[in-house]
């Protein structure tokens, strides 16, 4: 007694442990863990892709590519940005990686090109909203946009960046005022003046430069010449230009100056409203609830000394999803564990017994908590998830101990225990060997049911029998029932017996039985089970999603008016809470609505996604696709396919390599059966509407005329040069850059091009004179795989899909054998793939049964008992194919966890029931049908105990009208495969571990008792 009383005191300290370190778990929506992956993104308007590639993408891949653990490396350089993608080997020290990034952007920031973006470093994680702003503050006020950020930048933005927890803070909607200049090509041409002149007069006018630093009386002095014009003003009559013949030009005399509102490259807004948007991202580790009250206090004291008219209103709180979120999982653990309770009160009829149950599961999940701390587990849907699912994993323990030691006051049954435990720990691990992007998704709720199963060995070891010593906790005496129910039990037993006979006759007859049901079953399922999932994936709260495209050459200003139109639309429901509009260029722009919580329960959302599908037809202009809630989504962009024929073709200079490309697709549009090639950049399943005019220069016209292609290069950018950066001055601390533009630039077309009189080096030439302008799909991007480029031809064959392959293999065999070293090409098939429908992971359950195995090896120290345990798993399997097949359920990565998890729980029961057969064999020396029938009696009201729960368990996930990804068709897969494992327990177990009886073998009991069965 006093053993067990100091046991007690011990998990009971231990749980108040726990209970300390519970608020110091970050709490979240989406799991953090990031993916070995490292994103470097950088921007540099007003750029074409190539001048990137070269400036920038080429020097920071170049650099970045000594980084440790670098696996591939991958680069993309378009029209105004750049990313760089390094993949790091899955063992890779990630932050290290990060940091090594980090220091070699700082080492190159200082020779970057004018105009370029600091680039951010990122890396990809399992779900993209773990990175998104948590919370997003509207920031109005009389002032103007740029004067609200300079003040949010200087006053507001340093006190949230203090907040412990608080990554980043970043400003949206400012656009800050520019300086543009406007000259005439003709004009400064005829005075001798270059746009570099003018760029070079006003560097210099706002430069400071450093002269030296000579000895004085008071030592080193540092002079700096101070520039002539100041820093917060911009005077053109002030900055003089030296023409040709040596005479100083004031700038206001070959520019037109005007000052307007900056040129965006995006637009973000929310409700349709121009404003300035404070977002807030949370660090990983961080408790986002408790951030977001430190941050609401920090915005309501700034709120109270901001200027008067400044208002901070919230936009967007993800907390209030999180709590939602929390609430349901509190609501689902609560009923899991009524649910639990009621039934063991009912069964067992026993307070005391439940009351054991209570504080031993209560004292788990506390202990459980230290390790979550040591393991750094974040509290966010997967685990909450992975809490309530192991909760009746953990009770199935408890049963069987407490069950035993009342019987028995020993703790025999231990072994059983440790290995059904350890086969469920098993099962889950090969969720380790997934894909990353699944595994870093599940590796939470793995650990967490690993974590507590682990802890219930302990509470099953010694906190159970201390408990049921304690609180006095005995068998219940079984009462002797009536004639009739004496009578029944009689009569159940000697079928039962009889079909165990009967099954040892024809053993293989009912193996071929079994193995056919899972064959067909199986086939059922595989054919015609609905591959895919949910659309309310792992979200609190239903959202519409409406997004919007525009053919190639669209402005940002077009987009812009058409993505308002549809705004002012929205703009009249009242159960809308809030839509964010995302316009990310001329060609693309979303908008995500979000409802109200009455408006989301009486149907709206649906009706207001057929009323935005009636709307987008009218509008007209565009291609729209509205999709989201629970339905099929609305698509009305019609283009052709791009073909199913594709080769790629890479190399280490691109100008060659384009050449070659070129080359490549005029020889197999020499056949018959091909049409159109298009070279890009990425595969893709429908054609681009992308064309850009390129200009093909005759190097011998231009050496005949004695100039280069620099010289001609530098003549036409002279004439349609736009948006050139000069510099930048301070305007009340925010700085306004100034650009430069040609005046023809936005005048000529092709024809006044080609034949309008160019100016070069004192002569007139025309364009038509040395080179001609083609029109035609060429790649958009620039992009580069482990430091070689490449350049993407796709084509449609009419003819034999055979006959097809045949012809570009041909093709690419004798183009490979003209190309140079460096250069090669190859073809590409088309790999249709959804990551539900890879079967190739299903190769994983080999690996469970192997654990399955070893361990079952170990217990009953034998060979064949692990066979007979491994036998349950695939007859189990049958009742999740029924369940799928016959409720024509979605099947997802759920659906395969549910494979997992049955793999280790179904051969509980197995091992309960072989580890009492032999213990009864091993104590009285005999072995038999009837010794079989006396270790069932007493551990089928167990193992029936620990699947009803396990059932009884699942039961919070399938309830109510949404039917969440993931976590349904787990709940519904593990459900009837639970139930189905019943009936291989009870029909096939004894099947395949006693041995087998001849047909001859008499039914009666002296014969039977005579032959040792």
């Amino acid at each position: 007694m006093r053993s067990g009383f100091s046991i007690i005191v011990v998990f009971v300290a231990l749980a108040i442990c726990g209970c300390v370190l519970l608020p110091l778990l970050p709490v979240k929506l989406f799991p953090s863990r990031e993916l070995p992956s490292l994103t470097v993104s950088f921007e540099m308007p007003y750029n074409s892709a190539r001048v990137i590639e070269q400036e920038v993408t080429s020097r920071l891949e170049g650099a970045l590519a000594r980084v440790e653990g670098v696996r591939g490396i991958k680069s993309r350089s378009g029209n105004g940005r750049g990313t760089v993608n390094l993949s790091l080997d899955r063992h890779a020290d990630i932050d290290m990686a990060r940091l090594e990034v980090s220091t070699i952007i700082r080492q190159l920031w200082g020779s970057m090109p004018e105009g370029v973006k600091y680039p951010e470093v990122s890396a990809r994680q399992a779900k993209d909203e773990a990175k998104a702003p948590f919370m997003t503050y509207t920031v109005t006020s009389p002032m103007t946009s740029m004067e609200i950020n300079s003040y949010i930048e200087d006053k507001v933005s340093p006190r949230l960046s203090d907040i412990p927890g608080v990554a980043s803070v970043q400003l949206h909607g400012a656009v800050p005022n520019e300086w543009r200049l406007e000259y005439d090509a003709d004009k400064i041409a005829a005075m001798g003046i270059t746009p570099q002149d003018i760029t070079r007069a006003i560097s210099r006018h706002y430069a400071t430069e450093f002269i030296g630093m000579p000895v004085s009386r008071d030592g080193l002095v540092r002079l700096v010449k101070k520039p002539r014009g100041g820093l917060d003003s911009f005077n053109p009559s002030e900055i003089t230009v030296t023409a040709s013949d040596g005479t100083f030009v004031t700038l206001d005399k070959i520019v037109k100056t005007s000052y307007t509102d900056g040129t965006p490259t995006s637009y973000f807004r929310i409700n349709g409203l121009n404003s300035i948007y404070l977002n807030i991202t949370a660090e990983e580790d961080a408790n986002q609830l408790e951030v977001g009250e430190t941050v609401a206090r920090v915005i309501a004291d700034a709120k109270a000394q901001a200027p008067a008219g400044m208002d901070f209103i919230l936009s967007n709180d993800a907390t209030d999803t999180i709590r939602e979120e929390l609430d349901k999982i509190y609501f689902r653990t609560g009923l899991t564990v009524l649910i639990l309770l009621l039934f063991i009160i009912i069964v067992t009829r026993n307070f005391r017994y439940t009351a054991l149950i209570v504080v031993s599961l209560a004292i788990n999940l506390a202990i459980a908590v230290i390790f979550y701390y040591m393991t750094g587990i974040e509290i966010q849907l997967y685990s909450l998830a992975g809490i309530t699912i192991s909760l009746n994993l953990v009770i199935d323990n408890t049963i069987v101990m407490c069950d035993h030691y009342m019987r028995c006051r020993d703790r025999r049954a231990f072994p059983a225990i440790l290995a059904a435990t350890l086969t469920t720990a098993g099962a889950l691990v090969v969720v380790f060997f997934l894909d990353e992007d699944v595994r870093l998704n599940l590796e939470d709720f793995v650990i967490v049911v690993i974590v507590n199963l682990l802890v219930s060995l302990l509470v099953a070891l010694f906190l159970v029998p201390a408990l049921a010593d304690r609180f006095a906790v005995s068998a219940r005496k079984r009462r002797r029932g009536g004639r009739w129910s004496r009578k029944v039990a009689l009569l159940s037993n000697r079928i039962y017996r009889g079909y165990i006979r009967f099954s040892l006759r024809w053993k293989w007859g009912l193996v071929v039985v079994m193995a056919a049901l899972i064959g067909l079953s199986g086939w059922q399922f595989f054919s015609k089970v609905r591959e895919g999932g949910y659309f309310n994936r792992d979200q609190g709260e239903r959202m519409l999603y409406i997004n919007a495209s525009l053919p190639n050459g669209a402005t940002l200003s077009q987009m812009d008016a058409l993505m308002r139109r549809m705004e002012s639309y929205l703009a009249g429901f009242q159960d809308i809470r809030q839509f964010q509009t995302n316009i990310y260029n001329g060609r693309q722009g979303s908008i995500t609505v979000r409802f109200t919580k009455e408006g989301a329960k009486n149907g709206f959302p649906y009706r207001l996604k057929s009323d935005v599908v009636s709307k987008a037809l009218t509008l007209g202009g565009g291609s729209w696709s509205v999709y989201g809630l629970e339905d099929h989504g609305f698509n009305n962009d019609v283009r052709e396919s791009a073909g199913s024929f594709k080769a790629k073709i890479s190399g280490f200079n691109y100008d060659e390599l384009m050449s070659y490309a070129v080359e490549l697709r005029d020889s197999l549009l020499s056949r018959r059966h091909i049409k159109e090639v298009e070279i890009k950049s990425d595969y893709s399943y429908w054609k681009t509407d992308y064309t850009e005019y390129s200009l093909a220069v005759d190097r011998r016209a231009l050496a005949s005329a004695g100039l280069t292609v620099q010289d001609f290069y530098t003549a036409l950018s002279q004439v349609f040069g736009r948006d050139m950066k000069c510099g930048s001055i301070q305007s009340g601390g925010v700085p306004e850059p100034i650009r430069l533009s040609s005046l023809q630039s936005g005048m000529y077309d092709v024809w006044s091009l080609l034949n309008v009189p160019l100016s070069v080096k004192g002569k007139d030439y025309r364009v038509s004179d040395f080179a001609e302008f083609e029109r035609g799909s060429a790649p958009q991007d620039i992009v580069k795989e482990n430091q070689s480029y490449r350049i993407c031809l796709q084509y449609d064959y009419i003819g034999s899909n055979e006959q097809g392959k045949k012809l570009l293999d041909r093709r690419l065999d004798e183009f490979n054998a003209k190309l140079p070293a460096g250069y090669y090409a190859e073809s590409d098939e088309w790999h249709w793939r959804w990551k539900d429908k890879d079967y190739s992971r299903y190769m994983l359950l080999g690996v469970v049964a192997l654990i399955i195995f070893f361990l079952s090896s170990v217990l009953f120290n034998s060979l064949l008992r692990p066979l007979a345990i491994i036998a349950v798993i695939p007859m189990s399997y049958v009742g999740i194919f029924l369940t799928f097949w016959f409720f024509d359920l979605k099947f997802d990565q759920g659906g395969f966890a549910s494979f997992i998890l049955l793999s280790g729980i179904t051969v509980n029961a197995a091992i309960y029931l072989i580890n009492e057969y032999d213990a009864l064999r091993v104590r009285l020396g005999r072995k038999g049908v009837r010794f079989y029938m006396q270790a069932f009696r007493v551990k089928i009201m167990p193992v029936i105990l620990t699947v009803i729960s396990t059932v009884l368990g699942f039961i919070p996930f399938i309830v109510g009208t949404d039917r969440e990804s993931f976590w349904f068709p787990l709940a519904a897969g593990t459900i009837g495969g639970l139930l189905f494992s019943l009936i291989a327990i009870v029909g096939y177990l004894p099947m395949m571990l006693l041995p087998h009886l001849p047909r001859r073998a008499r039914k009666s009991s002296r014969r039977e008792s005579e032959m040792g069965m």
